[in-house]
């Protein structure tokens, strides 16, 4: 029989006492010390599954509180202590490791906010704890070796289009997304900032991305463009304390609903240059600097599949040749000219996609049909789309910058097939990390399907076909992301 637990929350939380300790309070029980492991940990704090197994829930007031054990083959651990109501899982519900059992508190006989978790095998019944053994040996973290970049603190795993999910830790990165102009007038541009600015005071990294309005992200005109910046200084006069913060615009600019955008039309919206005139002042780059100098300014991030716009300059050199690329460096170049010459504040690093196509039956078990996909025209599509990522910021001078991934997913849906092959979020954080090194400063992974419907996550649904990916997020998270 092997017992493997992984820690039943997030974040980095105390021990408050270990096994077998304090003999002298828990003799008058006829146990020879404490019968488990408590951890401090405030009120509310999600309480995991720290594995697989069938579900009791119970109700002690003189005890253990409010609490869970969670049955398997060979025994059974006991999470204890939780608020009273807050258990997400019913009598005889199977759950998998990471799932939402209760939230913290202190019910039952406790001194202060903790969690207690007891592991009981068969077999140990007169050991003197009642068949309770050390947990400490058995907690392991099975996916040590795949994680172990991951605990570099740079690199925060997270998402784009947040959502009140447990499982982030502080610092998780979210990619927030806000409109200049839609049926609220900008409302909803000021709307982000403001959730921005509390996603900000919870401790986490908020990343904003403003685009012009649904369905086109970048302004089409110089007057369409006067608005788009009068609201980016109008959201930092309402909420100041949007200095700071990550931010970025115009994305996908050259795969829009409304039309893609040349490359160098992006670059003068952007940062001020458009190829053969003269740089201009007003542009998104000076106008958030000019609101929130200590703003980390990204460039806008665009679609390695399906671009709609070719680039004029053509493919870097030694690099493959696609529409993507192409589109890629000539924007890179247009851009690359406003450093050059030293005339605008300059931005801080670069966004970056990643989309698989999941077209494989056998979604569980293959993720090599991940790794090199190519599109119709021969571009890199997938996971190895960092190389031409590489290639492209090499051969435009920008192989030094940060980098962030802001959007990256495995799962959406394409036609009337969902399907996510388990461990691909991993292998592909993971590529990341080892393509871009100390220049990683974060990843989101796209919460969602790309038909308009977001998916359950395995809370509701844990047999659903997202269920996977669910879990491989709160396995990066929980262990370091």
């Amino acid at each position: 029989m092997t017992v493997e637990l992984l820690m039943p929350f997030t974040g980095d939380w105390p021990i408050t006492q270990e096994f077998g300790e304090r003999p002298e309070v828990y003799g008058q029980w006829g146990l020879l010390g404490h019968n488990g492991r408590d951890w401090g940990i405030p009120t509310g704090i999600p309480i995991l599954a720290p594995l697989a197994g069938e579900c009791r829930v119970f109700w002690d007031a003189g005890g253990y509180g409010e609490n869970v054990e969670v049955y398997f083959d060979g025994g059974h651990v006991i999470l204890a202590h939780g608020i009273r109501g807050s258990t997400r899982v019913r009598n005889g519900q199977v759950v998998q490791a990471g799932d939402h059992l209760f939230n913290n508190n202190s019910t039952g006989f406790s001194s202060g906010p903790h969690l207690h978790l007891g592991l009981k095998l068969d077999g140990h019944e007169d050991n003197g704890y009642r068949g309770a053994v050390d947990p400490s040996p058995y907690f392991v973290d099975k996916l040590t070796e795949e994680l172990q970049l991951l605990s570099q603190p740079k690199v925060r795993f997270g998402q784009h289009n947040w959502e009140d999910r447990p499982g982030h830790m502080p610092g998780t990165p979210f990619m927030e997304v806000g409109y200049a102009f839609n049926a609220t007038a900008g409302l909803d541009f000021i709307s982000s900032g403001k959730r921005v600015k509390l996603l900000r005071d919870n401790g986490h990294r908020p990343i904003l991305r403003l685009d012009f309005k649904p369905g086109q992200t970048c302004p089409k005109n110089e007057v369409e463009l006067g608005d788009f910046l009068g609201m980016v200084g109008n959201m930092f006069a309402q909420i100041p304390a949007l200095d700071g913060i990550d931010i970025s615009a115009f994305n996908e600019p050259n795969y829009n609903h409304e039309g893609a955008f040349s490359a160098s039309w992006v670059a003068r919206c952007f940062n001020g240059y458009k190829t053969e005139e003269p740089p201009y002042e007003a542009h998104f780059v000076s106008r958030v600097h000019g609101r929130g100098p200590n703003c980390k300014v990204w460039a806008p991030a665009s679609l390695a599949y399906g671009s709609h716009v070719d680039g004029t300059r053509g493919a870097p050199p030694d690099s493959e040749n696609s529409i993507w690329s192409r589109w890629y460096y000539d924007y890179l170049y247009s851009t690359k000219k406003s450093f050059d010459e030293s005339w605008s504040r300059q931005f801080y690093g670069f966004l970056l996609h990643a989309y698989g196509r999941p077209e494989f039956v056998d979604s569980d078990k293959h993720l090599e049909p991940w790794v090199d996909i190519r599109s119709a025209d021969g571009a890199r599509f997938g996971t190895n789309v960092v190389d031409t990522w590489v290639e492209c910021l090499n051969a435009a001078g920008f192989g030094d910058h940060p980098v962030l991934i802001s959007e990256y997913n495995s799962g959406a849906q394409h036609g009337s097939r969902t399907n996510y092959p388990q461990g691909l979020m991993l292998h592909a954080r993971d590529r990341f990390i080892a393509t871009f090194g100390d220049r990683l400063e974060a990843v989101c992974w796209f919460v969602g399907r790309h038909d308009g419907v977001w998916h359950k996550s395995s809370l509701e649904d844990p047999q659903g076909a997202m269920a996977d990916a669910d879990r491989d997020y709160r396995s990066l998270v929980r262990m370091g992301g």
